[in-house]
């Protein structure tokens, strides 16, 4: 299992890419899974490495200082940190994303349940705020 890979049964890969879909559609299928079979006992596979591409990827993360001035000698900082903050969901490769990499790899492997669907996505909307004494 290891460093097998499925047989892709298409002619072209661009077969397998489904196009513009919903979010819904394409977490339960992001690419045409019927094209790939379990590979023949003793043989690797003939699906290539790094077959199709990554789910696409927006992020906007946003900082904002102010230092408050108290006397000559003292200030205080405060900052608010945003990390994605549109809170865009990002989906992670099938079969990657998880801490417990038994249960994320499913998505890798054909004839699973979860072969071909997104089941993780990287955080949701982070706020961070600190207040800082300086002096």
């Amino acid at each position: 299992m290891g460093s097998d890979r499925a047989d892709f049964t298409g002619s072209n890969i661009n077969q397998a890419i489904l196009g513009d879909r919903s979010h819904g559609q394409m977490v339960n299928q992001y690419f045409n899974t019927s094209l790939f079979t379990v590979n023949a006992i003793g043989t690797y596979g003939n699906a290539p490495r790094n077959l199709l591409a990554n789910p696409g990827l927006f992020n906007i993360d946003l900082a904002a200082i102010k230092y408050l001035p108290i006397n000559e000698r003292m200030e205080i900082q405060f900052r608010a940190e945003f990390f994605n903050l549109l809170n865009n969901v990002n989906f992670t490769v099938p079969g990657l994303g998880s801490a417990n990499r038994d249960e994320s790899a499913a998505g890798n492997i054909v004839g699973t349940g979860s072969f071909g669907k997104l089941t993780h996505a990287a955080d949701a909307r982070i706020l961070q705020f600190a207040l800082k004494f300086i002096f």
